[in-house]
């Protein structure tokens, strides 16, 4: 073996002192590769050098005067023609229409081949431009097609809502005075509403704020010691590392008995499992009564939560759903107090806007997203200053500087 600067080295071939060794160092790629055709040619029909020279070679011979047996497969196809026209074939009425349509329908198919072979044309050729009236195009009505979303999300209200019986120009005492407790309920709500966000968001005034500051600073600062001498520190630090006891680090080794132990008491551990369970299968044959009780109770629960869901499913349908970031509110009721009531529709004021309601009832119904109306933020124009040194300097400024 030669290296790169032509030196002779010798290749190393390892130590054979022992068998290891031996099968370790031992080149035996070459006698597994023998090993392995043998056992290919024992799979594929057996080995070479056993067979004869008559199975594996052959004689390549030439035949000379092969009879044309052409004539004789027409005159066979031409007699079986002949057999079939003979015989008669019974076809339905409803087939031969088929075979019929068929042989159109391929006519068809045919004829529009030849016709999209005859609209190839060169790019380059003229073609006659169309010339499409302006002022009549626009004026041509397109039908306009229904998106499938319209209408999918309407809520099964009325339009209209029957109005409270107390809200009537000459209404009875009891229908007003419900109307006026219904009026008073939805105030009074509100103003608990509003007076909950006011009390959150209560303003703290400057001197509770510094007696909170300090009452924090007190109760952060309870139980350390601020005036004790840096000796007494120093004693506390002594007499806590003479309290510190050291763990030790070394591990506990597990040995191959307490493995065993362990193997074992997993494996029992196991089989009791397997047993208590198997004793509660066998239990489960005398408790038929029982799990029939409990099978119709789990019926009895799920057909509850099925009318529950339909009648979810039935207010869900009759509910205004949230569209926007607002949520739709019901519009103040109206009333008139009793003082307020006229005896006749002439003298009676109006009340209410129909427009409103309208727009409300198009909310309520979930036709359109609930709104509010945008106001324009005022902003104050800002003042701009050009700093000094962004100037162009002047005459009058080099020379000041000179």
């Amino acid at each position: 073996m030669v290296n790169m600067a032509g030196i002779k080295t010798h290749k190393y071939k390892g130590s054979k002192k022992s068998k290891k060794s031996w099968r370790k160092h031992t080149d035996i790629a070459d006698v597994e590769e023998h090993l392995d055709n043998v056992r290919r040619e024992e799979r594929t029909g057996g080995l070479l050098e056993n067979k004869s020279d008559e199975s594996i070679f052959f004689h390549d011979k030439v035949i000379k005067g092969v009879p044309d047996r052409s004539g004789n497969k027409k005159k066979v196809a031409e007699n079986d023609e002949e057999e079939d026209d003979d015989e008669e074939t019974y076809v339905s009425q409803k087939e031969r229409q088929k075979r019929k349509q068929d042989i159109e329908a391929k006519k068809e198919e045919e004829q529009a081949k030849k016709e999209r072979n005859k609209q190839i044309h060169s790019i380059w050729g003229q073609e006659k431009l169309t010339v499409v009236d302006a002022y009549i195009e626009p004026a041509i009505k397109k039908a306009k097609i229904k998106p499938k979303t319209v209408g999918k999300g309407k809520a099964d209200i009325k339009a209209v809502l029957t109005p409270e019986p107390g809200t009537s120009y000459n209404p009875d005492y009891d229908s007003h005075q419900n109307l006026l407790k219904k009026a008073y309920d939805a105030q009074m709500k509100k103003m608990i509403e509003e007076q909950k966000l006011n009390d959150k968001v209560k303003m703290v005034s400057v001197d509770e704020l510094k007696k909170q500051t300090k009452l924090w600073l007190k109760e952060m600062s309870e139980g350390l010691n601020f005036h004790k001498s840096e000796d007494n520190d120093d004693h506390l630090d002594d007499s806590s590392n003479q309290g510190t006891i050291k763990l030790s680090s070394k591990k506990r080794v597990k040995t191959s008995k307490m493995r065993k132990r362990e193997k074992l008491n997993k494996i029992e551990d196991r089989k009791k499992i397997e047993m208590k369970v198997a004793k509660v299968i066998m239990n489960d044959v005398f408790r038929i009564k029982t799990l029939k009780k409990e099978i119709r109770e789990e019926e009895k629960k799920i057909a509850e939560r099925m009318k529950q869901k339909s009648e979810k499913m039935l207010q869900t349908a009759t509910r205004t759903k949230r569209l926007s970031k607002y949520k739709f509110e019901d519009p103040e009721i109206a009333f008139n107090l009793s003082e307020e009531l006229a005896p006749t529709l002439r003298e009676m004021k109006p009340d209410g806007n129909l427009l409103i309601d309208n727009f409300k009832s198009l909310q309520r119904r979930n036709i359109i997203e609930p709104r509010k109306p945008v106001v324009p933020k005022r902003r104050s124009k800002r003042k701009i200053y050009t700093k000094k040194s962004y100037l162009t300097p002047t005459i009058k400024d080099i020379n000041l500087n000179n």
